[in-house]
């Protein structure tokens, strides 16, 4: 998050962050993120989150985040404070929803991988466990 102003990182509070597929808060896929950190405790104007597994679950499966095309940003005024204790001017309509540029935004290139799996013959049922969401209707189970 880049800010105009060197911002109070104590004060963060990640329940004001909102990701949602589009500006328009009516007709978007949302997620209010709930798991993220800090990567770095050093207050400035750049705040460096990392987002949290279950939020990134939550992300994969409303399809937000896919591309910089369908990843928005709301805040509320709640969320960061600056160094003299002034909050931080929401952002929570389609008219102020922030989109994420070309330039700051990464795909997601890693495959996920198998971490375990449980076969049960007496329900003839196969569950796998991936270490990050996958879609289901994109598994191929003929081979």
């Amino acid at each position: 998050l880049h800010f105009s102003e060197t911002m109070d990182v104590s004060t963060l509070d990640i329940s004001g962050i909102t990701l949602q597929s589009t500006s328009d808060s009516s007709t978007a896929n949302i997620v209010q993120l709930s798991q993220l950190n800090l990567i770095s405790s050093i207050d400035a104007t750049a705040v460096h989150l990392r987002i949290g597994q279950a939020d990134l679950d939550q992300l994969t499966a409303r399809e937000i985040a896919l591309s910089a095309t369908n990843t928005f940003l709301l805040i509320t005024n709640t969320t960061i404070r600056d160094m003299n204790n002034r909050q931080v001017l929401a952002r929570q309509t389609s008219l102020d929803a922030l989109q994420v540029s070309e330039q700051n935004f990464t795909v997601d290139s890693t495959a996920p991988n198998l971490l375990s799996y449980h076969l049960d013959l007496d329900s003839d049922s196969l569950t796998l466990t991936f270490d990050e969401s996958v879609r289901a209707l994109t598994i191929n189970a003929s081979g």
